[in-house]
């Protein structure tokens, strides 16, 4: 083995002792990056000409509930009924079920009495005899793509004249029956799916509408950052650059995974070579995602997996470390008046984001009242941070974020509150609203509800639900 030492000095930059290791075939490479003179005194940003105003939410949504196609109709029937008897045919808990759906008719028609529920001696009797409204049986189906057959469900109605004669109705003049359908095919649970009831698309054009504004407002603000670190970047890369393209050439000569990557580093070296006399949009920039983050592009497709192989040094690791050392030497400027309205801006962001995975339609059941309860709630916590003087600095971070439109970016700086965390705070705004969601675990178990009129055998309604939209706590069925 042998040494040999070097130490190289150019106008404007220190270069540390280089030192060559040669051992076999391979040459191992320990030197140090060059680094430039200390940073020159950066100017801040200019102030921003008027404060930033958060638009208060005002328009009218509802987070989209899967169903809600029947209950209208449903609710209208019932609440043309004096008196009612409840049936309940199903497998699981009928006693549980049967107090539900009691539950469920007296919140959606006050005035009914129901006169008798899943009493035993009328569910035996009709399931003996068959004169139920209907009555479901399994027939084939067809066969599957493997030849193997399969049974669907075939409803058989029924006269039902008989029940006015038996005085086991006890005088109710319409009989509801529930039942759960434990086969349903395909099609039919689609054409379920797509009755939706309410939705967010005044709240997504408002939503829309303010991040567009959230980044003209802050654009004078991120043209003055973006230049600063881009002339930071630059005064680190100057140096460095040519130093690394000397080492991969000094490296000459290996083969296998040494020659590919220091092939791939070359073209690496050709991606940031723009950013020493041009615009550089992989080195760091600043991002309004989250309130304010100041990242670099991460995403080096480019480098082969076992880079750095032997010979090479992690170059891709070493330019991430230029660009923090870049950040570090000018963040201080960056401070100021914008930093506390970037905090301001950080909690709608959230607020913003936050809402948005609760419009997508799903299994689920909301109050309109704790509903308008919340919007309220949300209006005046925006009208609260508005008037809140808050104030931020920036920090160094580390970590990675994902960027709309953007990508992966390796986390530099981000702004961090001072005082109030009024991020915290729009996040917990947030969860509130998913707190209001009942009943959303119910998933696809679908029920039949019929209602029979028992003078005349007419069947005044006939439709399926989702659980959670025929019974859901204390709610009125198409509320």
């Amino acid at each position: 083995m042998q040494s040999v030492f070097g130490k190289l000095s150019t106008a404007g930059m220190v270069i540390a002792p280089v030192l060559l290791l040669a051992c076999g075939s391979g040459t191992v490479l320990v030197e140090s990056t060059p680094r430039p003179d200390p940073s020159p005194t950066v100017a801040s940003p200019p102030a921003p000409g008027e404060p930033l105003v958060l638009p208060v939410l005002t328009g009218d949504w509802q987070p989209a509930t899967i169903g809600q196609g029947s209950g209208e109709a449903l609710a209208g029937t019932l609440n043309a009924r004096e008196s009612l008897a409840i049936l309940i045919y199903h497998d699981g808990a009928i006693d549980t079920l049967s107090d539900q759906v009691f539950e469920m008719v007296k919140a959606t028609a006050p005035q009914i009495q129901v006169v008798m529920r899943n009493r035993a001696t009328v569910n035996w009797m009709m399931k003996e005899r068959g004169e139920v409204p209907y009555r479901v049986s399994l027939q084939p189906g067809g066969t599957d793509i493997l030849g193997r057959p399969y049974l669907l469900p075939k409803e058989h109605p029924l006269n039902t004249d008989w029940l006015t004669k038996k005085q086991a109705m006890k005088g109710a003049r319409a009989l509801l029956t529930i039942s759960e359908l434990p086969f349903i095919d395909d099609a039919m649970l689609r054409r379920l799916r797509e009755a939706q009831k309410g939705g967010c698309q005044a709240l997504d054009s408002e939503l829309n509408r303010a991040v567009g504004q959230l980044h003209e407002y802050f654009e004078p603000y991120r043209q003055a950052v973006d230049s600063v670190l881009a002339d930071a970047f630059r005064r680190h890369l100057e140096p460095a650059l040519p130093f690394w393209r000397e080492e991969l050439h000094r490296t000459a000569g290996l083969s296998g995974p040494g020659q590919r990557c220091a092939e791939a580093y070359r073209s690496l070296f050709d991606r940031f070579e723009p950013c020493i006399d041009r615009a550089c949009p992989i080195g760091p920039r600043f991002h309004l995602a989250s309130g304010g983050l100041i990242g670099m592009t991460d995403e080096p497709a480019f480098i082969p997996d076992g880079c750095p192989a032997e010979g090479h040094r992690d170059y891709w690791a070493e330019l991430r470390d230029l660009g923090a050392r870049a950040v570090a030497d000018v963040l201080s400027a960056f401070d100021g008046e914008w930093t506390g309205y970037l905090v301001r801006a950080n909690a709608f962001l959230r607020i913003e984001s936050g809402l948005r995975p609760h419009c997508k339609p799903r299994h689920r059941r909301i109050d309109p009242q704790d509903l308008a309860a919340y919007k309220n709630e949300l209006s005046e916590f925006i009208a609260e941070v508005n008037r809140f003087e808050s104030t931020g600095r920036w920090e160094l971070a580390k970590g990675q974020e994902r960027i709309a439109g953007v990508g992966p970016v390796r986390l530099l700086a981000r702004i961090r509150p001072s005082g109030r965390a009024l991020d915290h705070e729009a996040h917990q705004m947030v969860k509130r609203l998913g707190q209001l969601d009942r009943c959303d675990q119910e998933g696809e178990k679908v029920f039949r509800a019929m209602l029979v009129d028992v003078g005349s055998s007419e069947v005044l309604f006939n439709g399926l639900f989702f659980k959670e939209e025929l019974v859901c706590e204390d709610l009125p069925v198409g509320l």
